[in-house]
């Protein structure tokens, strides 16, 4: 008796949501082709993603034209490329290929009063432009979209080309965040430290003072360097990005505290001018049964993978899957930099 109840409940709520989005709908027939398109998006400074389960997005750009994102338990940095080509390149283009058939009015209409993500788009605290967004179609080719104020459901993509749109308007806030574990620029670094645990004697410093710049080993003896090559060196900590998506599967893991507490291999440490301190810190990853290949190119077996890292960053208490690609080139030792290194 008590499962009956629960069903007729759900089904009575399913029912309220749907007859509320039929009746947000008017009558009007015409729709615009280009009635979802943002016109000026270039004026957009805050935008909201939100669904009936109480889950929203809300994204802020700041002054700096960089944007954060907030869920209401966190707040990131958020991934600002991703929102200027959503913002700039996918909204100014979307065109309604045809409202839906009286035949599949009713099924989409019921599925998005349940399911869409509603989208708020504002501009110096005013309303811009507010629709609902729906599920993929059928064939992949279209994204089911809502209007208010209109008769129906749509169905919207980009001319000249193929895919649905619904991943630009996801409410997974991992999604969103940036790529960027660690960016200083250069001319805010009052201090670099990059050390080698496993191997101190190649760990070093630079220390900037105003125009003049010194490279020093570990025990704080200056070495003689190349200015030009140690200031190129300085521009690679403005942008190191990890790997898109959640946090590396090990956060997951009961192994994640024992990684935390462990001496990485290799470190980052920069103060910028203002005193602010950033920390990075690479850990070895080891092999297992999907890395994708086993042996180094010598045929030797090997114990670490070598073409990913995890990385920590101070503060924080996530672990980030960074790629040898992008850190290659900054896992530097001391002879790297030193007058004689053709590195």
């Amino acid at each position: 008796m008590k499962r009956i109840i629960i069903a007729v409940s759900i089904l009575i709520l399913a029912s309220l949501a749907y007859l509320f989005f039929r009746k947000n709908m008017s009558q009007t027939g015409e729709i615009s082709s280009n009635a979802f398109t943002l016109q000026h998006p270039e004026t957009i400074d805050k935008f909201f993603y939100s669904n009936k389960k109480g889950e929203f997005l809300t994204f802020t750009k700041s002054k700096d034209g960089n944007w954060q994102v907030d869920n209401g338990k966190h707040k990131y940095n958020a991934d600002t490329a991703s929102i200027n080509l959503m913002l700039k390149m996918i909204m100014p283009r979307i065109q309604v290929q045809s409202p839906v058939s009286d035949a599949a009015k009713d099924n989409v209409t019921r599925d998005m009063a349940i399911n869409a993500v509603k989208v708020q788009f504002y501009s110096n605290k005013e309303e811009v432009k507010t629709f609902f967004v729906g599920s993929k179609t059928a064939n992949d080719l279209g994204t089911y979209m809502h209007l208010p104020g209109t008769d129906r459901p749509c169905v919207v993509k980009i001319p000249g080309q193929e895919g649905y749109l619904t991943p630009f308007f996801n409410l997974d806030i991992d999604n969103w965040r940036s790529l960027v574990i660690l960016g200083v620029p250069s001319f805010q670094i009052r201090e670099l430290e990059i050390k080698w645990p496993e191997q101190p004697e190649n760990g070093f410093r630079i220390v900037r003072d105003g125009d003049n710049i010194q490279l020093l080993n570990k025990d704080g003896k200056i070495i003689p360097a190349s200015r030009n090559r140690i200031l190129s060196y300085l521009e690679m900590f403005s942008n190191i990005t990890r790997e898109a998506g959640a946090p590396g599967g090990i956060n997951r893991s009961k192994r994640k505290d024992s990684i935390l507490r462990a001496s990485p291999f290799f470190q980052i440490r920069i103060t910028k001018q203002n005193g602010e301190k950033s920390i990075l810190s690479l850990h070895h990853i080891p092999v297992s049964l999907e890395t994708y290949t086993p042996e180094t190119r010598e045929g030797v077996l090997k114990v670490y993978e070598t073409e990913t890292y995890w990385g920590v960053l101070q503060g924080s208490d996530e672990i980030w899957i960074l790629q040898d690609a992008i850190m290659k080139n900054r896992m530097k030792t001391l002879s790297d930099l030193s007058n004689g290194s053709s590195k």
